[in-house]
């Protein structure tokens, strides 16, 4: 079930992002071969991992077709959401609020009271 370029490409519209599998069906391909093509040009692929449309579009293209990006994801990834700046993570008195740092402190604490290691 290889496909053969052929001297037509035939145009197929390939979302932004897809399983392997997915692009397989999409293209009437199997998988296998899917992922022949993309270990060819260096991509190592499993059945169910997701690739983007460039990659998608590579292998199409190997294949004989034309890769159009599909509109609606390009209009779903439109309204991004704003960066919000957080500041600093300092509270009162210059002291330090992130929970992964009052960890690491006390960590440290713990090896100051235990002393230098042994050595033998």
């Amino acid at each position: 079930m290889t496909a053969q370029p052929s001297s037509k490409p035939r145009s197929v519209t390939i979302p932004s992002a897809l399983t392997v599998k997915e692009l397989g069906d999409l293209l009437g391909v199997s998988a296998i071969e899917v992922i022949k093509r993309l270990m060819t040009n260096g991509v190592m692929a499993a059945l169910n991992q997701s690739i983007d449309f460039d990659t998608a579009a590579v292998v199409a293209v190997d294949l004989g077709f034309d890769p159009v990006e599909s509109e609606a994801a390009e209009q779903a990834a439109a309204p991004a959401v704003a960066a919000v700046d957080r500041g600093s993570l300092r509270g009162v008195g210059g002291r330090t609020t992130d929970p992964n740092q009052s960890y690491v402190g006390r960590v440290r604490l713990v090896v100051r009271r235990a002393g230098p290691p042994c050595r033998t």
